[in-house]
């Protein structure tokens, strides 16, 4: 089985940045040329307050496999189930 490429932050010469539009986090690594965008708990709490603020009845997110604790030990599951604000 193949095992999936972790990316730390500074690792690689990779950086952390954040778009303030689209409210996601990304990675750039200037001596690789390499771009690489992904949600964390933070875009994720960012999304299910519009989802709140829309009414909307879900939320979802394409790929969890590799879910794992944040820096500040919340996973994606984490920060939805956080922001849904259950009845």
């Amino acid at each position: 089985m193949r095992q999936p490429r972790r990316f730390q932050f500074g690792a690689g010469g990779y950086t952390r940045f954040w778009n303030a539009t689209a409210q996601v986090p990304y990675l750039y690594s200037a001596s690789a040329k390499k771009f690489i965008t992904y949600d964390d708990a933070q875009s994720m709490a960012v999304k299910m307050n519009f989802a709140n603020q829309q009414a909307l009845g879900g939320a979802m997110f394409w790929e969890m496999s590799e879910d794992t604790e944040s820096a500040t030990g919340t996973s994606l599951l984490d920060a939805v189930f956080a922001g849904m604000r259950l009845p």
